[in-house]
């Protein structure tokens, strides 16, 4: 498949960026992934991080094409992501495809030859994609604490059994998926993902997805804060929305293994009693 073959954009929303955000941007830049736009989203009252980003752009000569909103108040987490999907809606196609970056994340570049064989080679209306982590901490990206990666491609209802085992490590940023994903996720999971449900995990199972595809293709560096909204949450936020999880998947007609119902309905079961009492 050649480069204009794929639809694929990133989206970078940028909360607070200070020194980071720019550093994410660099990291598109020097990546060659052939995006098609790069999105990027500001959150918050202040414009600094904007002005910021139109100084540079203006003395430097950016390959990719940026498209820039702002929200121009304040919102969390969910909150912007709902404000980005509605500006996205305006220019993506449902099979668009999109690469995901949190602007304390850094793009690895990758082999790009490999990396374009790793699309090429698979239905990406239907595959989500997640890459290897090589993880720090936001305050010091030289020192690497972790690597967490792993070759598998696995059906999304194995994903979703094995998610309920054991912990699954995902991470928005290197996330690659069709757009048509997030809009499911959206509609039907929005107020799951308010009370903390794992945004990659609930658009793995969206309707349309088949395969969830762990590779080697790509690295991104993950700059880890113990402050992030992802880490605050309470047990009763894991609780409600572990619950909202479980019911999707079924709501979403992911099951389709017979043999597996008796083990879902238990996990359903054992989730709506923990709503029940933390909802």
């Amino acid at each position: 498949m050649s480069e204009k073959s794929f639809d694929l954009s990133a989206a970078l929303p940028i909360f607070d960026g200070g020194e980071l955000f720019m550093d994410a941007i660099y990291s598109i830049e020097n990546s060659k992934i052939p995006f098609k736009n790069v999105y990027l989203s500001f959150n918050g009252e202040s414009d600094l991080d904007y002005q910021k980003f139109l100084s540079i752009k203006s003395e430097r000569n950016f390959k990719n094409s940026y498209v820039v909103f702002e929200t121009k108040k304040n919102l969390d987490a969910v909150e912007h992501g709902n404000f980005l999907l509605y500006q996205l809606r305006n220019f993506l196609k449902k099979d668009s495809v999109l690469f995901m970056l949190a602007h304390d994340d850094r793009i690895i570049p990758p082999k790009i030859d490999e990396f374009i064989s790793l699309l090429s080679n698979n239905e990406l209306s239907s595959t989500i994609f997640f890459p290897s982590y090589h993880c720090c901490m936001s305050d010091n990206y030289h020192e690497i604490i972790k690597i967490i990666e792993k070759d598998e491609r696995i059906s999304t209802e194995s994903f979703f059994f094995k998610s309920l085992q054991e912990n699954i490590s995902t991470n928005m940023s290197g996330m690659i998926f069709p757009f048509h994903a997030l809009l499911s996720s959206n509609k039907t999971t929005n107020k799951a993902k308010s009370r903390g449900a794992r945004f990659e995990h609930m658009t793995c199972i969206s309707p349309g997805i088949n395969t969830i595809y762990f590779h080697n293709k790509l690295n991104m560096l993950i700059g880890e804060r113990p402050d992030s909204e992802g880490k605050m949450l309470s047990y009763k936020d894991h609780r409600v929305s572990a619950f909202y999880y479980v019911w999707s998947f079924l709501k979403n007609g992911q099951l389709k293994t017979f043999s597996k119902a008796p083990t879902y309905f238990y996990y359903l079961a054992k989730n709506w009693f923990g709503y029940l009492i933390y909802k």
